[in-house]
Formats: structure tokens, C-alpha cells, sequence
């Protein structure tokens, strides 16, 4: 890449090949099939780290949401934040992996979602062929906004201490990249985002009013590549090393957080993208830093109970792979809603 309007380039800025959908849209039916889900093999910054207590964004999801606990039921929380003995996969994580394969060659974690779910005649989905028409877009527009997606820029995985023995471990979806928005070209970390309807102004993915979601995700990422500590992320020293300007960018706190969202629920498909920043600054941090304790302190009351109680909450117990109607072994979840 020679745009001289461009700080820098690094690796390979052309993703593989991504085939647009070409059956013509039929009625769904109920009955699905098979999904193809693999892990490639990769470095684990998790792995690596086993001897440290280890959170990350996603660990808040359902017990702090805009800094405030929320209600949770501690043998969910045990299960599945501190043994990880079980894991919640809805409809809505696997389309997002399967975008973010098409899009940047896996998912997190590596995962590779290689397919959907599909009709009970082997063909696909309508929303399947909306998702491949978007991550065929993505493509398109990632020449355009002059993003670096390549091996060095994609699923980045850094860590860094937050006190004691407690460290923000984080996989960044594409950093670091140029980004050219309204027609300047921006350092920053993106974070890409598959929804049914950008302009939805309803629920916790409320894309059309973002300022009254939780942001903790854009947050973490921003503090975790603040002062980057080389020896605990020793596979970052490339990074540095290819992009020898990098530094300055991140010590002058010159590197911009974005949502580049795409929806496939509603017509035109068009009209279904979105780009959003998020500011970062000491107010923030200090809420984000209390998030954290917070959660911290919910999980060592969990862990120190002899045995996890439950507190039965239909809007948990209804995706609760712990529940025996979901494939576990709890038989006290609330199978109706009460209001």
C-alpha cells in the first residue's frame, strides 16, 4: 500500500476471497441441520497464563452492565465463568462467528465457523445468504476505508496487569489498522459487529441509539493498549518492530476505538452499515477499573460457598446451559416469565 496519507502498512492487506451468495432466497422452515464449527491450533495468551487470575470484557456480561451488578444466579456464574464447565452458544454467536470467518479468517478464539445451521433440505438460510452478501461488502469496503486485514493486524491478544494478581486479557478483532473516516485516516483498534438492524433503538445491541448501551468492550481494549508491557506480551515485539511509529501513536494516546457494524435482517443490506467511535478517557477508566473489582468481588463470594446456590431468573434460565432443559442438570430454573 503507497498512500502517502497513510502512516503505515503492515502485513498483508488483502483478505482471501469471499464468494457471494447465489441461490435465490426461499422460505425457511423450521427444521435445521448441521453447523461445522473447528478450532485451528494457535498461541493462547490463556494458556500461557495459567498461573494469573485472568478477566476479560466478556466476563462482565451479565453481572455488570454500565457499571451497576445485575442479577445472576451464582451456580450459572460458577459453571460457567469459573469451572467453564459450560458454555452458552445461541443462534445470534454463531451467525457473528461465521461473519467474522468469512470476514477475517476466524473468529475469537480461532474459532472457525465454516457454516450454519440449514433447512431441512440442505440449503441455506436467508439470513445465512444476507450474512455472506455483507461479508462480501466488507470486502469491498475494506479497500475502500484502507483497513489492514492480514495474519499481523487480525485477533490480536494482548494482556495487562491490573493489580495484584488480576490481568485484563483481551483479543482485538483488527488492530493495528488505518481507518479513513469522513475523509481522514485514523490509527485504531476496530472491532467488527454483525446484528439484525443497525438502526434498532431497542435492547442491549441498540446499534441505532449506541449511547445508551454498555461499552465496556471498546473501553478494555483501549486500556489494554495503554502502556503495553513487552514482556508480558512478548509476541507483540513484531509489531512494533514493523511499525516503528507505533509507540509514539499509542503513548500520545492517538490510536481510535470503532464499531464497523453491518446488519442482515432488514432490506436494503445497503443501509445496514454503521461506524461508531468510542472516546476513552480518566472517568472512564476509573469506572471501568471499578467494573472489574466489582465482578472480582462476585466471584470470590462464589467461589467461596460450599455449594453454589441458585436464584431462578426466567431471563437467565431460558439460555442456561446449565439448565436441565438446555442440556445440564439443574432442575430449579423458571420455565415462565412473570411481570
Amino acid at each position: 500500500m503507497s498512500d502517502p496519507d497513510i502512516p503505515f502498512t503492515i502485513g498483508d492487506s488483502v483478505p482471501a476471497p469471499i464468494q457471494p451468495a447465489t441461490e435465490t432466497p426461499k422460505p425457511i422452515e423450521e427444521k435445521i441441520i448441521t453447523q461445522k464449527v473447528n478450532l485451528e491450533p494457535r498461541f493462547s495468551l490463556r494458556e500461557f497464563h495459567k498461573d494469573k487470575i485472568l478477566i476479560s470484557q466478556s466476563d462482565l456480561k451479565g453481572l455488570i452492565k454500565k457499571g451497576e451488578e445485575q442479577p445472576y444466579c451464582p451456580l450459572n456464574i460458577y459453571e460457567t465463568k469459573i469451572t467453564k464447565k459450560f458454555r452458552t452458544t445461541t443462534q445470534s454467536m454463531m451467525n457473528g462467528s461465521y461473519f467474522e470467518t468469512l470476514c477475517l479468517g476466524s473468529g475469537a478464539g480461532g474459532r472457525i465457523t465454516n457454516d450454519l445451521p440449514r433447512k431441512q433440505n440442505g440449503t441455506k438460510t436467508i439470513d445465512q445468504e444476507r450474512i455472506e452478501a455483507q461479508a462480501l461488502r466488507f470486502k469491498h469496503r475494506v479497500e475502500q476505508l484502507k483497513v489492514l486485514v492480514g495474519p499481523d493486524t487480525v485477533q490480536q491478544q494482548i494482556i495487562k496487569h491490573l493489580w495484584g494478581n488480576v490481568y485484563l486479557i483481551g483479543e482485538l478483532d483488527i488492530f493495528p489498522t488505518t481507518f479513513v473516516v469522513d475523509g481522514k485516516t485514523y490509527l485504531a483498534i476496530i472491532d467488527l459487529k454483525l446484528t439484525g438492524n443497525v438502526h434498532s433503538r431497542f435492547g442491549d445491541f441498540c446499534w441505532g441509539a449506541p449511547e445508551f448501551m454498555d461499552h465496556s468492550q471498546p473501553h478494555s481494549y483501549l486500556e489494554l493498549i495503554t502502556d503495553i508491557d513487552l514482556e508480558l506480551n512478548p509476541h507483540l515485539k513484531p509489531m512494533f518492530e514493523i511499525v516503528p511509529n507505533l509507540r509514539k501513536y499509542l503513548d500520545n494516546g492517538d490510536v481510535h476505538f470503532f464499531y464497523w457494524v453491518f446488519g442482515y435482517q432488514k432490506e436494503p443490506l445497503d443501509d445496514q452499515e454503521k461506524i461508531i467511535e468510542v472516546k476513552y478517557d480518566e472517568i472512564k477508566k476509573r469506572e471501568l477499573y471499578e467494573s472489574y473489582r466489582k465482578y472480582m468481588a462476585i466471584i470470590e463470594y462464589i467461589k467461596a460457598l460450599i455449594m453454589p446456590v441458585t436464584n431462578p431468573i426466567y431471563d437467565i434460565c431460558k439460555s442456561c446451559p446449565v439448565n436441565i432443559s438446555n442440556g445440564g442438570y439443574c432442575k430449579e430454573a423458571k420455565s415462565i416469565q412473570i411481570i
